[in-house]
């Protein structure tokens, strides 16, 4: 933490910001150092300072990083959107829809129709860890920003992987982006996030570390851009006093613990993909660290999984 804040405070003096969104903090404390030192260097160049300095408080409007985080955290479709799935009506049931259904199908069967965490049978939804909203064609511009805002913070290298990770043919509707979860409300106000840690050779086990995370008591609308983030360390709870517990042994799932996935079936039902855990990873903590995932009045998410 030394060495970023020291980079971030260069940041600071070469582009002349001493404050900024809590979502734009939150990225550049979570932000790849190398990233942080190639912004450092082109700051170098007056007018590449002037226009990231615009970009981090929001003079040209929302951030980068809180468009960004406001698509991962599903909020607020398009109007378009929302027209053309009522416009549609009967015949919505497309070839898309049926391949969606046939995927949470499989999703149910690899987990048992049991949710990964909790180990609970009802309620169970097929949840996706890469937003479904995202991969709609009229979220192409909100996707495209979402990508070019991730490279801003982090390694082109760990970014392509996670873009790879959905670009298949099915994109977000495959068995490797989906979880069967009865807690998916609280990982989509970050309430939690889960750290992957190895797959198994035969990729019939993943292994994931299971952390609570805590969101700010207060949402300011900036941020001093040199001072960390405040985080208190949540350990057999999660914010406002939320608890879990593993419904087959009873015992409190605590930070740090770590749960085991399996799969009879690696090739037909894929456990989910290391690299798109590894973005959950990383956006649900800045969600937590900026406020932008925490319930208000003002949230009227779009459920993502709606259907499934």
């Amino acid at each position: 933490m030394p060495e970023r804040a020291k980079l971030i405070e260069q940041l600071s003096i070469k582009c002349e910001v001493e404050f900024v969104d809590p979502a734009s903090a939150a990225c550049l404390w979570l932000a790849d150092t190398e990233c942080l030192e190639s912004l450092i260097r082109k700051s170098d160049d007056n007018e590449f300072a002037f226009l990231l300095r615009k970009l981090l408080d929001g003079t040209l409007g929302d951030s980068i990083a809180a468009v960004s985080l406001r698509a991962w955290a599903g909020r607020g479709r398009s109007a378009a959107a929302k027209k053309r799935k009522l416009d549609t009506g009967v015949n919505a049931f497309n070839i898309t829809m049926f391949n969606s259904m046939l995927t949470s199908v499989k999703c149910k069967e690899r987990d048992n129709d049991m949710c990964l965490i909790t180990r609970a049978g009802v309620p169970v939804e097929i949840a996706h860890i890469f937003p479904y909203s995202l991969a709609q064609p009229n979220s192409a511009e909100t996707l495209k920003d979402v990508w070019d805002t991730a490279r801003f913070f982090w390694s082109i290298e760990k970014v392509s992987k996670w873009e790879e990770a959905v670009s298949g043919p099915n994109g977000t509707e495959s068995c490797s982006n989906l979880m069967a979860l009865c807690v998916h409300g609280l990982g989509k106000r970050a309430c939690f996030a889960l750290k992957p840690l190895d797959i198994s050779d035969d990729r019939e086990k993943l292994r994931v570390e299971f952390f609570w995370l805590s969101v700010p008591s207060v949402y300011p609308e900036r941020v001093e851009i040199r001072t960390p983030p405040s985080t208190s360390c949540l350990i057999d709870h999660g914010p406002h006093n939320t608890r879990l517990w593993n419904c087959e042994t009873l015992a409190p799932i605590r930070s740090g613990d770590v749960l085991t996935f399996t799969t009879r079936d690696p090739d037909q039902l894929p456990l989910p993909l290391v690299d798109i855990l590894w973005m959950q990873w990383t956006q649900t903590r800045a969600l937590a660290l900026s406020g932008a995932g925490e319930a208000r009045e003002d949230f009227h998410s779009d459920d993502d999984d709606e259907g499934h």
